[in-house]
């Protein structure tokens, strides 16, 4: 099994609007929409900046606060600006050629970031909070 595999992607604690975009992608790429899926895994990006508090300025800018106020770590920013790219050729260059292993790729990266900003985060406050209580 590849991991993360995107037909049981673990979202607890991801914002329904980014679940959305996502499971929108894992969708496209199901049916062999190859640009669909990268376009919705850059629209997930979207709602991840929305949903952590960056709604204005261009995503690479709303991206690069993120890094700035540390709720995104600097390694991930790099991906994330890759998928940014990815699906904006994908929206806007006619030439560009999306293949199959380029949406598997994006899918992958945009449920690792999804998991490691939202689902990671929400266990390990839950798994700090139960270890609180019990001492």
């Amino acid at each position: 099994m590849l991991y993360p595999d995107h037909d049981v992607f673990p979202g607890k604690g991801v914002p329904e609007t980014v679940r959305r975009a996502q499971q929108d992608a894992v969708r496209s790429y199901a049916a062999g929409l190859y640009e669909p899926c990268v376009i919705m895994c850059r629209k997930c990006i979207e709602a991840m900046c929305h949903e952590l508090g960056e709604t204005k300025g261009s995503l690479h800018k709303r991206l690069l606060a993120l890094r700035d106020q540390q709720k995104i770590d600097s390694k991930l920013i790099i991906w994330l600006d890759g998928l940014r790219t990815i699906g904006n050729d994908a929206a806007h260059d006619l030439d560009a050629q999306i293949d199959k292993s380029d949406a598997l790729d994006s899918l992958h990266f945009v449920e690792a970031v999804l998991m490691y900003v939202f689902s990671l985060n929400t266990r390990y406050d839950e798994f700090q909070s139960r270890r609180a209580r019990s001492k």
